[in-house]
C-alpha cells in the first residue's frame, strides 16, 4: 500500500509508522519525483529512502535503494534522487 504525503523533516523524524494490519507501506512524495519512504512494521519510526522510475530501454519499473532514514535527511535522499 502507499499514500501520497508531503513528507518534510519533521515527518520522517516522527511519523514513521506503518498502518496496523500492513507488514509494510510507502509513503510517497508527491510531484512524481520518483521519492519514496518504504517503512516496515518490524522497524517503527525508520525507513529506507528509494528512487522509482521508469527504464526508458525497457519500459520497467526499476526501484534504487538510496539510504536508511537514520543515515540522511530528507533534503540529502531528495538531492541523490536527483544525482540518479
Amino acid at each position: 500500500m502507499a499514500v501520497i504525503k508531503d513528507l518534510d523533516q519533521n515527518f520522517v523524524d516522527h511519523s514513521l509508522i506503518c498502518p496496523p494490519g500492513e507488514s509494510k507501506f510507502e509513503f510517497v512524495a508527491p510531484g512524481g519525483t520518483g521519492l519514496y519512504i518504504l517503512v516496515h512494521a518490524s522497524k517503527r519510526g525508520q525507513g529506507t529512502y528509494f528512487l522509482r522510475y521508469r527504464d526508458p530501454a525497457t519500459g520497467k519499473t526499476r526501484h534504487v535503494k538510496i539510504a536508511s532514514t537514520l543515515e540522511l535527511t530528507l533534503e540529502e535522499a531528495r538531492k541523490a534522487a536527483v544525482r540518479l
